[in-house]
């Protein structure tokens, strides 16, 4: 059973993001909603959404089926991720570039399943600095496999407020599957994510490669 504290903190740090997904010019598309898990983002003046990462390989996970992925960088694509017919791109996705240096920044862009290219959500995201990047990906390393250091890592997270190490871990694609992670898992996703129409995803993260 999670602790009682542990689902409070949650609720008041790690709040899932409905991302705004725009329509380009004359698409003729109204706007829809993505349930951003993590990376951890916050909505800044004049709407752009931002996250700034503490880990160097961040794990990218949306409630909403996808139709494509795009990672952006000085207006250069550096990877793309494309559903396959009737396949959505569900469940996290674990980062796919080398690990981030630190203050890179770059673009997620997220597409949702159905729409045209010029319909997505981008979110600007930016790396820590080196010795945030270097003590969280030492404190991954250690907690290996080990459902109860992953919940204990998450929980001091919390307990600190910072919210943006609490979702990376909670939902890192190699975090462990346990009934403790999972049920805090569910708690982060129902915050928010049933407003969006995805309530039968999948929240736990899946088994590393």
């Amino acid at each position: 059973m999670v602790p009682s504290l542990s689902r409070a903190l949650l609720i008041a740090a790690v709040v899932p993001l409905l991302l705004a997904v725009t329509p380009g010019s004359g698409s003729g598309v109204g706007d829809l909603n993505l349930c951003l898990l993590a990376p951890h983002a916050d909505t800044e003046a004049g709407g752009r959404v931002r996250a700034l990462l503490p880990l160097a390989r961040p794990t990218i996970f949306v409630a909403d089926p996808l139709a494509e992925v795009r990672l952006e960088q000085g207006g250069r694509r550096l990877w793309v991720r494309q559903a396959a017919l009737l396949e959505p791109i569900q469940g996290p996705l674990p980062w796919p570039l080398p690990p981030l240096r630190p203050g890179e920044r770059m673009l997620l862009q997220l597409r949702p399943m159905g729409e045209p290219e010029n319909h997505v959500a981008t979110i600007e995201l930016q790396a820590g600095a080196a010795e945030v990047l270097a003590r969280n990906e030492a404190l991954r390393a250690t907690l290996g496999s080990n459902g109860d250091l992953w919940l204990r890592a998450v929980e001091q997270a919390l307990a600190r407020r910072d919210a943006a190490l609490a979702a990376a871990l909670l939902f890192a694609f190699e975090g462990p599957s346990t009934p403790a992670l999972d049920s805090l898992r569910r708690t982060a996703y129902a915050q928010d994510c049933r407003t969006t129409g995805s309530a039968s995803v999948d929240t736990g993260p899946s088994p590393a490669p």
